[in-house]
């Protein structure tokens, strides 16, 4: 689908901290445009269909304020959709425990059905939140990482996915040492027949 791109641009929320930095909008919106592209959603532009979408995105950092109930909710609002509760002692927040104590960059990428935006409504059709905790690094670190990893999610409006601690340890078990007698050694004078270039042999490793 083609769209046409809005930028919200960075923010700051929360409590402010000397020595952050948001990145513009001419590092942020290319990372963005890739990665909508990449799902199948393209920039309209000259000798492209209209576009049928209006997509917007924002990014930047959020803080946690002592006794600031207002930042809270922004913060639970970044790692949440509009599919749960998030009353305090919901089920939701019991299976979806978020961690609001540290900062979190994050960006905001939301699809609007542009027909319906132009008449004067606003019909948002997915939005998308990718966040990560801010400690040690910066967003403009952060960003190629958020977007590789979120991208597939542009499209979905579903319940939250928590990405990393998917991976589990592999472990790697050492046995004892086998030695595999070479067979076309020993094969009768005139029978040895070499082997394809890409067939590997038992004992060897294939290329």
């Amino acid at each position: 689908m083609y769209y046409a791109f809005r930028s919200v641009g960075g923010v700051e929320l929360g409590a402010i901290y000397a020595g952050g930095q948001i990145p513009p909008r001419d590092e942020v919106e290319p990372l963005v445009e890739k990665a909508l592209a990449s799902q199948h959603y393209l920039k309209a532009g000259r000798g492209t269909p209209p576009p049928a979408l209006v997509i917007a995105c924002s990014w930047g950092s959020i803080n946690a304020e002592d006794g600031g109930r207002r930042t809270r909710e922004r913060m639970l609002s970044l790692v949440t959709t509009n599919k749960m509760n998030l009353e305090e002692g919901s089920a939701d927040l019991a299976r979806n425990p978020p961690n609001l104590d540290d900062g979190r960059y994050f960006l905001v990428v939301a699809a609007f059905d542009r027909a319906e935006l132009k008449a004067g409504r606003k019909k948002m059709l997915w939005r998308a939140k990718l966040s990560t905790e801010s400690a040690g690094t910066t967003l403009t670190e952060m960003l190629p990482a958020l977007l590789n990893a979120g991208a597939d999610f542009f499209g979905q409006d579903g319940l939250p996915s928590v990405l990393d601690g998917k991976l589990k340890d592999g472990v790697v078990t050492i046995g004892e040492a086998e030695v595999v007698p070479d067979k076309t050694q020993n094969a009768p004078p005139g029978n040895s027949q070499s082997p394809a270039k890409d067939t590997p042999q038992p004992g060897r490793a294939a290329d």
